[in-house]
């Protein structure tokens, strides 16, 4: 069996054909590595690279396996299907990135689910890392399976695929429990004696479990620093590309159809100095420029528009810009909007749901219409154009005939009222388990479908953007939310059928969903649409979140009457059970923290009339051949960051620094002396800032070279390096025994002769690297740099061959500050041999 996989020698072709290669090489800036690690923890997400790398869950999971002793943690993101097909027929298996360990090969999975619908993708990766499917037919050499997430209270439907779930937070009990396995395993202690202390813990829940598991609860949030600080930052665009702190947790508004409400009860805030000091670590540590400070319910923080403006001077000279993700209507102000805005614009967003009052009071959720338009009109009278609004069709209690209307009414009110152009969502109502609309019935998708088509004709003449969720996913969405045992088998037909990344609609394979739930012995479709008797046996009774039947029913029935609830505060006057002695909202008002005086900025930069332009070389090896071209320039922006440099920035609605790169290298390609452009507004000595990039930049880039000269500012736009790029020397290495075959399609590609300028003898051009390899250079100018990717594609993609570009050229440049400065690197290249 194969114990450890290197991606850039193992998948050295395969990489070169699939999407995004670089989703599947590691190689992060932040990432640890311990070969001789007691205890190895695959830490997945049923996700591609971009959303798992996006997941706050997983980045806890991955920080509490790096802080506890004798563990090692490796991230592992499902395949992307071009690449699972190249795994499958290569007879690879599925692997961490961190180490290239196979997952077969872990002593823990820890599968985090956090929507219904990577169900399938759970299968695909046990299957494609060699882990058999169904927890019953493990063995002793293979590894534990442990689900967890905001979406595994219900963990009925997929009990039969795992060894056990964890229910809750995992900061502290998990913790605590991965310290006893490694402890056990030490001492020796086999698979079937982990899965046994697993089992113990009462916050586990397994197939055949009679007792009740509870939920864990992190008490020490407002206190403790977060786990996620040890996540590696990663090296390609993901879906949320920016640094997160969470300042609260869980929501003091009890929205009857939020499940993340109930599940994060009680809320607690994170003290303001330990926000700041989070925020500091994103800034300087990992070296992000957008900070989203997170929450359910962000605008319910305590002080919120006092610590953003803190936040805004301190990190002012980085061009740091915050924005907050969640604001109630209630805590929503244009200060607080102008606050977060004042670096980069931050969007108008409002969660309406529905916009009837009356139907607001059964949500116990209430957004007032003329506030709305307050709001809108003031937004656009300092530049805000556009607003985004998000609907839901199909909540219970409403009149379902009558809700597309409603909302048609009041998109038309705002822009009579507002003239401002908007986006709408419109989502299909799921209900959900430990919610108190548990017992509600859901939309079938004919009536789903037949309200958006009303909205969406009813918007025509108006410059309105409407968009929705296939109503089909919904439906697959509450089959996972609110089923029992049987769905699992409709999950594995499906998967079997070709189901995968179901929450893509791209991808989504409705056919094999279709066959799947009509093979069932059961109505499936009847079964989802239903509602549930309230005094009915639910199949997630065994899971308790903490919060009373009695409270949910109580809600339920106030729903009915049309009446509000009180939000969560330190008095409980609508208490749900959650509160305990040792258990209790955490409240911090400002007042409590004197936060220290903002630092001044380091460079009055707007003012300053002297820059410094450096010329910087620098490798791209091994894993870092995969990353693209914009992520590299992102990369090397949060090296930047990361290194304490001050870089000059752009104007304009979206700072950026002054970064710029001769010319991008194609993916798989790699480069000894590629060229890229930095300005700073504080000179720095060359071998310092060489050492500084150097310690900031992930596995494969190295700066080798750095040359810098002092101009000063004029109105004349700088010339771009890349508009001075012209040229560079590649050299192809390959193994001897390909010289013959090699040589032969090169005599085909007249375009490759024409470019290498070849000397009569083929052959002279060819140089041995050692007694098993050759090589051959070629000097091509910038025009016709695609066409080495073209002769790759066509001719040399059958060679393990690695192409690299050894030297970058220029152009006769007018521009005397290029001009000297590739001088230098010109020297600097000779030197260099």
């Amino acid at each position: 069996m194969i114990r450890h996989i290197d991606p850039e020698k193992d998948l050295a072709r395969i990489l070169k054909k699939v999407e995004n290669p670089g989703r599947y090489v590691g190689g992060e800036f932040g990432i640890r590595i311990d070969s001789n690690a007691t205890f190895r923890v695959g830490v997945c997400f049923p996700d591609l690279y971009e959303i798992g790398m996006s997941n706050q869950a997983i980045a806890a999971l991955y920080g509490i396996v790096h802080q506890t002793e004798g563990a090692i943690a490796e991230r592992v993101f499902c395949p992307a299907p071009d690449f699972e097909a190249a795994l499958q027929e290569a007879n690879i298996p599925l692997y961490g990135l961190e180490q290239g360990t196979p997952l077969y090969a872990f002593d823990l999975l820890t599968v985090t689910l956090s929507y219904e619908l990577s169900a399938t993708n759970v299968l695909l990766l046990l299957r494609a890392g060699g882990v058999p499917l169904f927890h019953k037919d493990r063995k002793e050499e293979d590894p534990i399976v442990l689900g967890g997430g905001p979406a595994f209270t219900n963990p009925i439907p997929l009990g039969d695929f795992f060894d056990g779930v964890f229910i809750g937070e995992a900061e502290e009990e998990f913790g605590n429990l991965l310290s006893e396995l490694v402890s056990m395993k030490r001492r020796g202690a086999g698979r079937e004696d982990l899965l046994e202390k697993i089992r113990e813990c009462p916050f586990i829940w397994y197939q055949g479990k009679r007792e009740k598991t509870r939920r864990a609860v992190y008490k020490n949030f407002s206190h403790t620093p977060s786990y996620t600080r040890w996540f590696p930052v990663p090296n390609l665009k993901i879906t949320h590309d920016h640094g997160v702190v969470e300042i609260m947790r869980g929501c003091p508004n009890g929205c009857r159809f939020c499940h993340a409400g109930i599940f994060y009860r009680p809320f607690r805030m994170k003290t303001p100095a330990l926000v700041e000091e989070e925020v500091a670590w994103e800034v300087e540590r990992k070296g992000y420029r957008e900070i989203s400070l997170s929450s359910l319910s962000s605008g319910d923080y305590r002080g919120l528009s006092a610590l953003v403006k803190h936040l805004n001077r301190r990190f002012k000279d980085r061009y740091v810009s915050f924005s907050l993700p969640s604001l109630h209507l209630e805590t929503f102000g244009l200060e607080l909007l102008s606050d977060i805005s004042e670096v980069r614009k931050s969007g108008l967003t409002f969660a309406v749901e529905t916009p009837n009052p009356l139907w607001q009071l059964s949500l116990n959720k209430r957004v007032e219409r003329e506030k709305v338009k307050q709001i809108l009109l003031e937004a656009r009278e300092k530049g805000w154009k556009l607003a985004k609004f998000y609907f839901m069709v199909g909540l219970p209690f409403h009149e379902t005939d009558r809700e597309a209307e409603e909302i048609l009414e009041f998109v038309y009110d705002i822009h009579r009222s507002t003239g401002i152009q908007m986006h709408i969502n419109v989502g299909t109502f799921v209900p959900k388990p430990h919610t108190p609309f548990q017992w509600a019935g859901q939309l079938t998708e004919e009536q789903a479908l037949r309200s958006i088509v009303t909205i969406r004709k009813g918007v025509r003449n108006l410059p309105v953007k409407v968009g929705y969720q296939a109503p089909v996913l919904s439906v697959l969405e509450g089959l996972l939310s609110r089923g029992d045992e049987r769905v699992g088998e409709v999950v594995l037909k499906a998967f079997q059928k070709g189901a995968r990344f179901d929450a893509w609609e791209d991808r989504f394979q409705r056919a094999a969903w279709d066959e799947a739930m009509e093979e069932a012995s059961w109505e499936v479709k009847a079964f989802i649409a239903s509602s549930r008797p309230l005094d009915a046996t639910l199949p997630w009774e065994g899971i308790d979140l903490g919060v009373s039947h009695a409270y949910l029913k109580r809600e339920w029935e106030r729903a009915l009457q049309q009446r509000e609830s009180l939000p969560c505060d330190l008095s409980c006057q609508n208490p749900c059970g959650v509160c305990t002695k040792n258990l209790r909202p955490v409240i911090h008002e400002m007042q409590e923290y004197s936060l220290p005086a903002a630092p001044a900025p380091r460079s009055s930069f707007q003012k300053k009339r002297i820059f410094y332009r450096y010329v910087l070389s620098f490798e791209k090896r091994g894993k870092a051949a995969y990353i693209p071209h914009l992520s590299l320039l992102r990369i090397f922006e949060r090296s930047v960051q990361r290194a304490g440099l001050l870089p000059r920035f752009s104007e304009g609605f979206n700072p950026k620094p002054y970064i710029d790169f001769a010319q991008p290298l194609s993916i798989g390609f790699s480069g000894s002396r590629e060229i890229v452009s930095l300005e700073l507004l504080e000179e720095i000595a060359d071998r310092e800032l060489v050492e500084g990039l150097n310690h900031s930049l992930p596995e494969g880039l190295r700066v080798n070279g750095a040359f810098h000269i002092a101009y000063e500012e004029t109105k004349k736009k700088p010339v771009s390096i890349m508009s001075c790029f012209g040229g560079g020397r590649y050299q192809m290495s390959l193994p001897q025994e390909y010289k013959d075959i090699f040589l032969s399609c090169i005599n085909k590609y007249t375009e490759l002769r024409a470019l290498a300028a070849l000397s009569s003898e083929p052959s002279s051009s060819f140089s041995s690297v050692d007694s098993n390899a050759f090589s051959v250079a070629f000097d091509i100018p910038s025009e016709k740099q695609s066409h080495l990717k073209t002769l790759y594609n066509e001719c040399l993609s059958c060679f393990d061959l690695q192409i690299e570009r050894i030297q970058c050229f220029s152009t006769n440049m007018n521009d005397e500050l290029y001009s000297y400065l590739f001088t230098e690197y010109n020297k600097f290249m000779q030197s260099a041999g």
